[in-house]
């Protein structure tokens, strides 16, 4: 039987990730491990063992020099992770959330049937094909 370490993701990682990712997108240059542990309440120790995992996964990126640990930038994996940026599956959930909640207040009966057709059809393709549209979109990767 294979043992499993205890995961660190949800008490640790993620809260630090979350917090980093928040002041660097916030315009900070450098976060300090001090900061980010009054932040979250994690000792410093805690913050330095999840800026090591972080930067192992590529999800953060370190001051170069010795010292209490400074995060410098975050990926982009940390924007979708954190919820900064939305991923495929978030996309088209509220896509059609949108389309059927319009389709709800409009009160041109062909127009409503309109919108729900297109919230069915959305439903109906593959999640996966219309998750793969919807990341070349947000990606930039389709032709506008």
């Amino acid at each position: 039987m294979t043992d499993h370490l205890d995961d660190v993701w949800i008490s640790r990682d993620y809260p630090v990730l979350r917090e980093v990712t928040r002041r660097i997108d916030a315009g900070d240059i450098h976060v300090h491990q001090s900061v980010i542990a009054e932040a979250t309440g994690l000792d410093p120790d805690e913050v330095e063992r999840a800026a090591a995992a972080l930067d192992r996964r590529g999800l953060v990126t370190l001051a170069a020099d010795m010292g209490p640990v400074r995060f410098t930038e975050v990926s982009g994996a940390a924007y979708l992770i954190t919820g900064l940026h939305p991923d495929a599956d978030d996309a088209l959930s509220r896509l059609v959330q949108v389309l059927q909640q319009a389709a709800e207040r409009t009160g041109d009966e062909d127009e409503r049937s309109r919108l729900r057709r297109a919230a069915d059809g959305l439903l109906g393709v593959s999640r996966d094909v219309m998750t793969g549209v919807l990341t070349a979109y947000l990606s930039g990767q389709l032709p506008h």
